[in-house]
């Protein structure tokens, strides 16, 4: 009798943890990683760099809390901000998402 509860308790055993490492990694892909975000100093500090060839930059801003944006119909979690010459003549304002940093939308304000 001793055997047979072994052997049942042994073939429980690796179903369960096939299961239980299925819905940890379906857990850390959809609950986890969705919520990480990428520093927004790190997404201005970046921005700074692509355009510091084409635009005279000398200020800068950016939102540390994330908002949503729709943008050809998906809706993604963003950061907002500016950058500007020294005189503030010449002015940006962007949209980059959150989770990677990738700037979605530059436009001058008038």
């Amino acid at each position: 009798m001793t055997g047979v509860s072994y052997k049942m308790k042994q073939n429980n055993f690796i179903p369960g943890v096939i299961t239980g490492l299925v819905l940890g990694h379906l857990a850390y892909h959809y609950v986890i990683e969705p919520r990480k975000r990428i520093d927004p100093e790190l997404v201005l500090n970046s921005l700074k760099a692509q355009l510091k060839n084409t635009h005279p930059i000398k200020n800068s801003w950016i939102s540390y809390t994330p908002e949503n944006f729709k943008h050809h119909g998906v809706i993604t979690e963003v950061y907002r901000g500016g950058l500007a010459d020294d005189l503030f003549t010449d002015r940006y304002e962007f949209v980059a998402e959150s989770k990677s940093g990738t700037l979605i939308d530059l436009y001058k304000v008038i």
